[in-house]
């Protein structure tokens, strides 16, 4: 079998391909629905998703919340002085979403990938 991602026979790929998209799961169907989150961003949401939920509970758990309206200007700061490469690419991946909708809604999607244990 070859995944149709890259044409490889890699099992990496082919389980991505195989596995169930986040997107499809009714709790992130109603959080969609809630703060109306625009197709063309479900890339978005999917890319946060696949950080370990560890990471982002470490790192957003309580971002959003404390920061409210100053989350862009936060995450900005913490791009500059993260610790390490994932955690960068986590402030990045979460810094145009937060920029699109607000700090509820991403709040809301944290509180959402802390629970997919």
């Amino acid at each position: 079998m070859v995944c149709s991602f890259c044409f490889c026979d890699t099992m990496k790929h082919m389980e991505k391909e195989t596995k169930e998209s986040i997107i499809s799961r009714p709790e992130f169907q109603e959080f969609i629905k809630t703060w109306k989150i625009d197709p063309k961003d479900f890339a978005m949401i999917e890319k946060l998703a696949s950080f370990p939920q560890e990471l982002t509970i470490l790192e957003l758990h309580n971002l959003f919340n404390s920061s409210r309206e100053r989350s862009v200007q936060q995450l900005e700061q913490l791009i500059e002085s993260a610790k390490d490469k994932e955690e960068k690419d986590l402030y990045e991946a979460a810094l145009p979403f937060v920029k699109k909708y607000n700090w509820g809604a991403a709040q809301s999607l944290t509180r959402l990938l802390e629970g997919e244990y």
